[in-house]
């Protein structure tokens, strides 16, 4: 992501004129440490342009983002980066062209935290992503739920306007965004 912008030209002509049917990028949501916001902003709009600009041109194209959940930054958890991640890409997510892999050597990790992402009904996306007014999380709706990411090292207390359900099923219309956190919220 944040790579792309500095050599932007040069690698527009290679994803125009290129007769790749795919592409991925690996540490697009951290690379070992926490990007900054405009690191992380940079990638958010990575996966947007490749979205309007290389899959758009052709339905047979696909791009993958990876996320490797064994080599995380130091104060962080599985946990933490498999939502951030995810929500990340909600945030950017257009089309069914492209996909995020979580790779973790934990096997019992994957099927019992990883695949059940996978299966939340978020329905489709209402809106593009936009910024919480007075904060620096920034949201995504979809019908049948709330995506919010806080990509700096500030904590920022949210209100939903709204009552929704956490993924463990608490009911709640305000939340603190912790640093560096995702959430996927659904509507009731």
């Amino acid at each position: 992501g944040y790579r792309f912008w500095r050599r932007y030209n040069e690698y527009m002509e290679f994803l125009n004129n290129s007769p790749m049917d795919g592409f991925g990028s690996e540490f697009l949501w951290h690379n070992g440490a926490w990007m900054s916001e405009a690191e992380w902003l940079d990638s958010l709009n990575f996966l947007v342009l490749v979205q309007d600009n290389f899959l758009k041109q052709n339905l047979n194209k696909m791009y993958g983002a990876a996320c490797i959940l064994d080599q995380l930054p130091t104060d962080c958890t599985k946990e933490q980066m498999l939502t951030y991640a995810f929500a990340s890409t909600l945030l950017g997510i257009k089309t069914n062209q492209n996909y995020l892999a979580l790779y973790t050597a934990d096997i019992s990790f994957t099927t019992q935290v990883i695949q059940p992402l996978f299966n939340i009904g978020i329905g489709v996306p209402i809106n593009d992503y936009y910024v919480i007014p007075n904060s620096h999380v920034y949201a995504r709706d979809f019908s049948n739920a709330k995506v919010l990411v806080n990509p700096t090292s500030n904590p920022y207390v949210i209100n939903l306007q709204g009552t929704f359900k956490t993924l463990v099923g608490d009911l709640i219309s305000e939340i603190t965004m912790g640093s560096h956190t995702g959430i996927i919220l659904t509507r009731l």
